[in-house]
């Protein structure tokens, strides 16, 4: 197979990257199949890609900010920019019950100062840096995700005194697209220092962001999404926009396993939450089809969300292993399971409750793995029907149980998955 041009892809062997171009033109890197690793991402400057790696296969997980010594994300600023702020889960105490007096900055563990942590309205986010004494927290008053301002004595550790810390302070990034076909654009993000990231897509008939998601089928679909969307119940308990949200925006609709269709919200002035959204079908709002693909050429591979050939993002792994879809977790890379507890039981095909198997609804028929206390179990072929199931574990019993669609498995234990590790590039 020849050299196959991605657009807004990145080849990491080969000639240094010459970049997304800012015109709008897709940068074609030649990959061939059996050659480069494909990425969705471009470290800058400053901010350096948090990368997710094992067994030859990359993914990216955030950014780190080299200057601050910090991993941040992308969030709305007080300045109304996107910027990338500290992502450390730390956050801002107030000495008042109205929270306008910033008194320190906690977080749930010890972490070496100066600790960075943020403040938000819903509609933006404000950083402060605590270095100061380290104390037990006490009681205080903080500000929800909402904007509330609400008391508490949660365990933690603090920093004394609480800095503002200006918005310039923080690589500040804007998102374009760039054309893939006629109905759909890449939105990518482009941060000052030169740091580039491929967030998913955006659907132009309806002009709204959209993502990898599945239909109740299991078809891939490019369903809608608001990255940026941020909420506030500042209308008599009615949901609105945020003034530097570009309208309009939608959401998914899930039913059983899959999305089915969208709602669209209305703009304008504060509306009753009945009003505010209109449910549009998949009939009639039409999901934009993708593909997905593992790229790559080692036992793990990215598994990219494509549009017409095209790569847009990837979350997650393609083991050839096991042959199926894995995420970081403990260090390795484990598929997406139901847990098995002994205290609560399971469903078995023997009388001695060791063989476990799988039931699963016909409606929707997604549970592939069970996840044991020494390894997973993986959907096989379907039981025949009426074949005799037992439920045991919970409290030492196996009985049985009433039979109903299963299906066998077969036993991974833990040194069978794939090892992983994160690192900063």
């Amino acid at each position: 197979m020849g050299a196959l041009a991605l657009p807004f892809v990145i080849a990491c062997d080969g000639p240094p990257l010459p970049g997304i171009s800012d015109a709008g033109v897709a940068v074609d890197a030649g990959v061939v199949d059996a050659g480069p690793v494909v990425q969705d991402w471009q470290s800058g400057t400053r901010l350096r890609a948090r990368v997710r790696s094992g067994e030859g296969a990359r993914i990216f997980v955030g950014w780190f900010d080299t200057k601050l010594n910090e991993a941040c994300a992308f969030l709305p600023a007080e300045d109304g920019r996107i910027r990338c702020l500290p992502d450390n889960h730390a956050f801002v105490t107030y000495a008042d019950s109205a929270c306008t007096q910033p008194l320190d900055v906690s977080g749930l563990a010890m972490a070496p100062a100066p600790l960075y942590g943020t403040s938000s309205d819903a509609c933006e986010h404000t950083v402060y840096r605590g270095d100061g004494d380290v104390t037990a927290l006490r009681n205080e008053y903080v500000r929800s995700t909402g904007g509330a301002c609400t008391f508490t004595n949660q365990q933690g550790w603090e920093y004394e005194g609480a800095t503002h810390v200006d918005a310039s302070e923080f690589v500040a990034a804007t998102i374009t697209t760039r054309p893939i076909d006629a109905a759909l654009d890449a939105r990518v993000l482009v941060a000052d220092d030169g740091a580039q990231r491929i967030l998913g897509g955006r659907d132009i008939a309806h002009d709204v962001d959209c993502a990898l998601a599945s239909a109740p089928d299991g078809t891939p679909v490019c369903a809608p999404s608001d990255d940026w969307k941020t909420w506030s119940t500042a209308c008599a308990g009615a949901l609105s926009r945020c003034a530097n949200a570009p309208p309009p925006t939608a959401v998914s609709v899930k039913q059983g396993c899959g999305v089915v269709g969208s709602m669209l919200y209305s703009t304008g002035a504060c509306k009753t939450s009945a009003e505010l959204a209109t449910y549009v079908p998949a009939e009639t709002f039409a999901l934009l089809a993708l593909e997905k693909e593992p790229l790559g050429a080692g036992r793990l591979r990215p598994l990219f969300a494509m549009r017409a050939g095209v790569p847009l993002t990837a979350n997650t792994f393609w083991d050839t292993a096991i042959q199926d879809v894995c995420n970081g977790a403990y260090g390795l890379c484990l598929p997406a399971a139901e847990s098995y507890d002994p205290n609560v039981g399971g469903v078995f095909s023997d009388e001695a409750c060791t063989r476990h198997v799988i039931v699963v609804d016909e409606a929707c028929p997604t549970i592939g793995w069970i996840r044991g206390t020494t390894g997973y179990f993986k959907r096989t072929e379907p039981l025949a029907a009426g074949a005799p199931l037992y439920r045991g574990g919970a409290y030492g019993g196996c009985f049985a149980t009433p039979s109903q669609p299963a299906y066998a498995t077969t036993f991974y234990p833990l040194d069978a998955f794939a090892v992983l590790e994160d690192s900063v590039e």
